[in-house]
């Protein structure tokens, strides 16, 4: 009896030694890959005349998705990273529509009018920061 009890706990110990070894395959954990996501959150702001929207970075920051959530004079646009600073325009070649970043303030050009957009509060999340940036 002893012997097949001896021979039952190694069996035992064995298939633990192994599925202890190959346990990450078989549970096929998320890779970084699959756990980064493609944007960098997503923020509200309100400006100073009433505009509200949205404000969603992609992963890399190259570009920034807005999304009018009251009445604005856009609906959905995608702005591109202009060279080094925190500036952002619908097309380089024309600044009809531009952001630029400070701290946590945006201010929007669009056309001949001037938005300061501040973030709205979100006792869950920080405002986006673009960092101080020094004239």
């Amino acid at each position: 009896m002893n012997g097949k009890a001896g021979w039952v706990v190694a069996i035992v110990v064995a298939v633990v030694a192994v599925g202890y070894y190959f346990y990450p395959e078989f549970i096929k954990a998320p890779t970084i890959e699959q756990n980064t996501a493609q944007t960098y959150g997503t923020y509200s702001y309100q400006c100073d005349s009433g505009i509200k929207f949205t404000m969603t970075p992609s992963a890399d920051i190259s570009s920034l998705m807005l999304t009018a959530t009251a009445p604005a004079p856009f609906s959905t646009v995608t702005l591109h990273k202009q060279g080094d600073g925190n500036v952002y325009m619908s097309d380089p070649n024309d600044a009809e529509f531009a952001l630029s970043g400070n701290g946590e303030t945006v201010t929007i050009a669009l056309g001949a009018q001037t938005l300061v957009c501040n973030p709205v509060a979100d006792p869950n999340n920080a405002p986006f920061n673009w960092g101080d940036v020094t004239p």
